[in-house]
This record gives structure tokens, C-alpha cells and sequence, in this order.
């Protein structure tokens, strides 16, 4: 017996193609292909006419360790609302407290949670006191441990690149990160903002699958127009090289008017995540996931592309595909999405406005067949 019939609804699965209006049930946690026959009197029917119905989002940057990181949020607050159904920490935790926060939080999270490890072992543990970047103190053995005993969770490496946490470092830091992400056979994720190296001291280090991250950010030598608001040659070759580039919003971490320029040039991020945290999360000007998946979609990306960048782009490149899609047998973890025809405005942290008409809102998430999230007027 279904559990759910979402009838009337837009199916899109940007990994296989799928992209028709049809309808879809849920049985014991997971998708099936509705029968006429099957469908029993007291099913819950659900009518997405007039919706998006996607696989579960996934947000490849965000802060979950809550209750051991100050700037954390618990992630079903934070994720459900959006449509997102599995979160990638954004390196929150080092070897210090990974344990701990394996135990306690993603264990028993419903969101499904990854991990990028961080290369200080206390992580973002402070948001006044960042994490050690020397070399020389990097607990290397033991990250390449816990990479290793979390094989199932970790799921690249973080570092961040910024003056508070590099200090006097200089490339020390970046070498050894690149040399460690190596060794664990993981993808290495660099966050740029008020970066003190250039970019093309950066981005030569960097392999196929690792992660620039902040790609809008204007602040530091690390961004990616040279004075004359050019986008610098060495991003363009890079992302050839399959270096993925992700925008990772955040409070302070994407300039529209960056954004505008690299757009205008044809240079596109690969990933659109949130780096939401307890001080942005529902907060100017990130607010969320859906909200700035909306920004995006002023600055000229369509519906479908934002899809595939928050489901199919980061399950092929953290997650094995193991998420991100719609097939019978899957679990269902599922959103159904609305875009709402409305005066918005967008404001960054420079103060930058965009003006929109559209706003892509969750009506509906679902995870594993449960209905996690629904908003009162969609029934």
C-alpha cells in the first residue's frame, strides 16, 4: 500500500534525463511507479500540479555540528525547509572532535550528513579562534586514520586559506593540504575569502575534483577578475582541467557584482552551495538554500541547471552517486518545489541589490518516504 501519491507534478531528475509531468508513490520508504489498481482509500495524496518534484537537494557546503561548533545549526532546521535531504559539513570538525560529532550528531541526524574534514584538528570549533594552520602541527596520521576508519562519511578534505587562519604560513599550508588530500585519495576543498595568496599560486596545485570555494567572493589577493574585471585566465583553464568551482554564499562569501562579471564572461560555478551557518542560517542576505538557488536564477540560470547543480553535480562528485536521483526502488527523499511569481529583492554583503520576480519555495520535503517537511498551505 502507498504511503504517498504525488499526483500532477513535474518530474525532474536532471541524472536520468526525466523531465515530464507524471506521478509518483511512495511505498515503505521508497519510490514506486504508481499502478491505477494499487492506489488503496486512505493513500495520501499529494497534488504537485503546478510544482517542481526533484530528488532530495544536496547542499555541499553548510555547518551541522551542532552543540560543539559555535557557528553550527542542527541540520534539520536548517536543511528541511529547502528541500535538501543530505548536507556535506563544510569542514566544521577536525580529528579533535570528529568522533564526537559522528556520534552525536550524524548518526542520529535525519538529514543525511558527509563530511569534509578539516586539516586544524580543532576545526571550526570558535568562530573567534580559528584553526592552526602550521604545517608542522598537522596531525597527519592520524587524519589519514579517521579518513580511512570514516570511509563511509568523509568525504574530502578542507582547507581555509584566509589570513586569520593562514597567518604567516604563506604556501606552507596549501602544499601540505594538496600532499595530505593525496595520500586519503580525496578531494581537497579550498576556501578563498580574504585569501593573502594569488590565484595563480593556487589554482595550479589543484587537481580534477578538488573544490574552490567562495568563487564570488571580493575580498583578498584570491579572487578570480584581474583589475580590469576580467575573469583571470587561469580560472577559465582550471575548470577545464576539471577543478570544480563553487559559489558557497554564505553571509560574506558571494558579491553580485562578481557574479555578474564572471557570468557576463561565460565563466559559470560548477556548485551552488549555501556555507549556511547559526549566523546566517534565515539571516540577510543568505537566508537559505531556496533563497539563494532564487538569487541564482536572476543572475541568469535556468530552473533546471540549479537542479542538477544542488543533486546530480555534487552526488557524481562526493557521493558516489549513491543520492540525487529519482528511480523506482530509491529511497524516497524527495522535494516538491514551487516557483512563486513575486517582487524580491536580493542584497549581498557589499550591499550590492539585484531585483528579482521570482522565488523557488519549498512546499514539500520528503526523506526515506517520511514527510519531514510540508508548509500549511500545501494540501
Amino acid at each position: 500500500m502507498y504511503s504517498f501519491l504525488i499526483k500532477n507534478g513535474r518530474v525532474l531528475d536532471p541524472s536520468s534525463g526525466v523531465d515530464t509531468v507524471m506521478d509518483l508513490a511512495v511505498e515503505d520508504g521508497v519510490i514506486v511507479m504508481p499502478e491505477s489498481s494499487s492506489a488503496a482509500e486512505d493513500v495520501q495524496i499529494i497534488d504537485a500540479a503546478g510544482c517542481l518534484v526533484v530528488p532530495g537537494l544536496i547542499d555541499a557546503h553548510a555547518h551541522v555540528n551542532y552543540g560543539s561548533s559555535d557557528n553550527s545549526f542542527q541540520a534539520e532546521t536548517g536543511c528541511f525547509p529547502s528541500g535538501v535531504t543530505t548536507v556535506l559539513d563544510g569542514g566544521t570538525c577536525g580529528v579533535s572532535g570528529f568522533q564526537n560529532f559522528y556520534n552525536s550528531v550524524i548518526a542520529g541526524s535525519q538529514v543525511t550528513i558527509k563530511s569534509f574534514l578539516n586539516v586544524g584538528s580543532v576545526g571550526q570549533t570558535s568562530h573567534l579562534n580559528p584553526e592552526e594552520l602550521d604545517p608542522a602541527r598537522f596531525e597527519t596520521e592520524k587524519i589519514l586514520r579517521y579518513c580511512e576508519k570514516y570511509r563511509d562519511n568523509i568525504v574530502g578534505i578542507k582547507l581555509r586559506l584566509g589570513a586569520p587562519m593562514l597567518k604567516n604560513h604563506g604556501t606552507g599550508a596549501l602544499t601540505a593540504s594538496v600532499q595530505l588530500a593525496r595520500q586519503a585519495g580525496l578531494p581537497l576543498v579550498v576556501h578563498m575569502i580574504d585569501c593573502p595568496l594569488p590565484v595563480d599560486e593556487v589554482l595550479p596545485q589543484l587537481a580534477p575534483g578538488d573544490v574552490y570555494c567562495h568563487v564570488f567572493h571580493n575580498t583578498g589577493d584570491g579572487v578570480i577578475l584581474d583589475k580590469n574585471g576580467n575573469v583571470l585566465p587561469e580560472v577559465f583553464e582550471a575548470q577545464r582541467r576539471g577543478v570544480l568551482f563553487d559559489v558557497a554564499h554564505g553571509r560574506g562569501g558571494a558579491s553580485i557584482k562578481m557574479a555578474r562579471a564572471a557570468l557576463d564572461q561565460g565563466f559559470k560555478p560548477d556548485l551552488i552551495t549555501s556555507d549556511l551557518s547559526r549566523f546566517s542560517l534565515y539571516r540577510m542576505p543568505a537566508h537559505s538554500l531556496g533563497y539563494i538557488l532564487s538569487e541564482y536564477l536572476h543572475l541568469g540560470f535556468s530552473v533546471e541547471e540549479l537542479i542538477r547543480l544542488s543533486t546530480e553535480t555534487p552526488a557524481k562528485a562526493f557521493l558516489g552517486n549513491k543520492a540525487g536521483f529519482i528511480r523506482p526502488g530509491a529511497p524516497a527523499d524527495l522535494a516538491i518545489l514551487r516557483v512563486l511569481e513575486k517582487p524580491v529583492r536580493f542584497t549581498d554583503y557589499l550591499g550590492e541589490v539585484l531585483e528579482g520576480s521570482r522565488l523557488i519555495r519549498c512546499e514539500m520535503t520528503l526523506k526515506s518516504g517520511e514527510p519531514v517537511f510540508r508548509q500549511t498551505d500545501f494540501f
